[in-house]
């Protein structure tokens, strides 16, 4: 098995932990941070930062609060007109924030980077470029965003 960086736990996790259940963790663990604003203090909000590419390692940066329906947007050609283009359907890296201004902040960062520095990224923490969401919808389908 596959194993991968949990930035929420600073450590690294199977693969086979990586689906709903794992993502449903994210969700709820918890952070000493105060807030950054008037949000309900028990609402708890998370954002990833993710790249996605496909075979020909055409890379895609994208942000969003829900990364379990976003790649299965991105995997049914929903997710964007480039991602539809090019076929972009595979998960190779992401990164949990709890406010959405640092996930902005460093999906701009990424973005600005030229695709080597991308590709050590990924690199570093998912070498052999397997697919992160590989078994993570089985039978189960998300909704989709209307």
């Amino acid at each position: 098995m596959s194993r991968i960086f949990d930035y929420s736990r600073g450590t690294n996790v199977h693969s086979s932990q990586t689906g709903r259940s794992f993502l449903w963790q994210l969700h709820k663990t918890c952070h000493p941070e105060q807030s950054e604003g008037p949000v309900h203090p028990s609402r708890e909000h998370n954002y990833y930062v993710y790249i996605m590419t496909n075979r020909s390692k055409t890379l895609y940066t994208g942000i969003t609060n829900n990364l379990f329906r976003r790649v299965w947007e991105h995997k049914q050609g929903a997710g964007s007109d480039f991602c539809a283009k090019y076929k972009i359907d595979r998960l190779e890296y992401f990164e949990r924030f709890q406010y959405v201004s640092n996930a902005i902040t460093r999906e701009k960062q990424i973005k600005g980077w030229l695709q080597i520095k991308k590709i050590a990224l990924i690199a570093e923490k998912n070498p052999a470029w397997r697919d992160l969401s590989n078994g993570w919808y089985g039978e189960y389908r998300p909704k989709q965003s209307a």
